[in-house]
């Protein structure tokens, strides 16, 4: 899913042939939450996919400046605004706002479409999270697992 909104970012991290990403060795082994399909779609979770890749571009402006980062809870979050005008914090405020919105929606959606319901939720983010990360690009603010 993470890969769709890519795909017309030519510069985003492409995974080689043969490689596994961190998405799949989770999903490969067999933990209490192997039913979990984030490849799930619906009519809702569609259109939210189009609307968090219709505002990737936008967004991309801000991750290159270093003003937007990525939390490891699956959000993305203000790093460094100082150097922004008013009308250019109102704007990534909006952005931020719209994104963590569409994700936490895209999140619940995929939770409530799966077996184990809305409670796998914190694992569906933490997933996203790692292939969020996985797609950043060089230069862009990532927070580990662990805070960091």
């Amino acid at each position: 899913m993470v890969d769709d909104v890519f795909a017309k970012d030519k510069e985003a991290p492409a995974q080689k042939a043969g490689q596994t990403s961190r998405l799949d060795l989770m999903f490969g082994v067999k933990t209490a939450y192997a039913d979990v399909n984030i490849d799930v779609s619906t009519p809702a979770i569609r259109d939210i996919k189009e609307s968090i890749k219709k505002r990737l571009t936008n967004l991309k402006i801000y991750f290159d400046k270093g003003t937007l980062g990525k939390s490891n809870n699956g959000l993305i979050e203000a790093i460094d605004t100082a150097a922004l005008s008013v009308l250019e914090r109102s704007v990534v405020n909006n952005l931020i706002d719209e994104e963590n919105k569409d994700r936490a929606a895209l999140y619940s959606e995929i939770g409530n479409s799966n077996k184990p319901g809305p409670e796998a939720v914190s694992l569906i983010k933490k997933i996203f999270a790692n292939s969020w990360r996985e797609k950043a690009h060089s230069g862009w603010w990532v927070q580990n697992d662990n805070g960091s």
